[in-house]
């Protein structure tokens, strides 16, 4: 005689194959020998493991519901319904609101170019942090003549310019306090970036301790905004984010970089 295997695991014939997993690890649990003390567990923990190696697998359970459909009922076997799983329906969105899937592959023909262009920044970063970094050069000037230059109708709190001999001519910004502490003549020495040769520091050669931060250039206080563009171009070009995150990082990082090309 055929065991009736779905009655020992306690499901209908058409369970599914979770439920047939989750009926056998219930029933373990309760009867394996290890742990029950109920009489004839032996027994009945043979019996489920049985059951759940048939009806755990879809040939021998197929072939077990022909063999048994045979054996207890006439005519001609009753064929098990297989069941699957049902595909959700689409989800319909108000007109004129796009998914979020319609949505990224809008952008996703820019996005190639927004990582570029993310990965052209943190380049760059890395340039300018290179030539801040490395050790500095000295070079020895003299001063031409200083004169104070009212910035942005002098709402500026750095508007001296120091004009030094450096061979092109340009001068060095330092801050207002500090209008008359250099006169024409004077010997100085210029601390100077390694890479782009821009001035970070001028020194009176007579108080060589007493340094002056130079001001008006990428290097001075708004170096920050290098920082800035570092973080947001290595969102957007290096970091693995949703193609909305990386476009994001990547406008943040065209903005940025404007503004401090401006400030060079």
């Amino acid at each position: 005689m055929v065991k009736d295997y779905y009655s020992i695991l306690g499901i209908n014939r058409e369970a599914s194959k979770d439920e047939i997993k989750e009926a056998y690890r219930k029933l373990a649990l309760l009867y394996h020998p290890d742990t029950s003390s109920q009489p004839g567990s032996s027994e009945k923990f043979h019996d489920i493991n049985e059951a759940y190696q048939v009806l755990g697998n879809e040939g021998k359970r197929l072939q077990y519901d022909l063999l048994y459909n045979s054996t207890t009922q006439p005519g001609p076997p009753t064929m098990r319904r297989t069941y699957t799983q049902r595909k959700r329906p689409p989800v319909h969105t108000p007109t004129g609101t796009p998914t979020k899937e319609e949505y990224e592959d809008s952008i996703r023909p820019y996005l190639k170019y927004s990582i570029l262009f993310s990965r052209v920044a943190f380049v760059f970063c890395l340039f300018l942090f290179l030539d801040y970094y490395l050790p500095r050069k000295t070079t020895l000037d003299i001063v031409s003549a200083v004169e104070k230059n009212y910035i942005n109708e002098g709402m500026s709190n750095y508007d001296i310019a120091i004009e030094v001999f450096i061979g092109d001519g340009t001068g060095l910004r330092i801050p207002e306090e500090h209008h008359d502490y250099f006169k024409a003549g004077d010997s100085v020495a210029v601390k100077r970036t390694f890479i782009t040769h821009t001035g970070i520091n001028i020194i009176k050669t007579a108080k060589p301790l007493y340094p002056i931060r130079a001001y008006g250039n990428i290097y001075g206080p708004k170096i920050f905004l290098v920082y800035i563009l570092a973080f947001c171009s290595l969102m957007g070009g290096i970091v693995n984010l949703s193609p909305h995150g990386k476009i994001s990082f990547g406008v943040a990082s065209a903005f940025f970089l404007l503004i401090v090309y401006i400030l060079i």
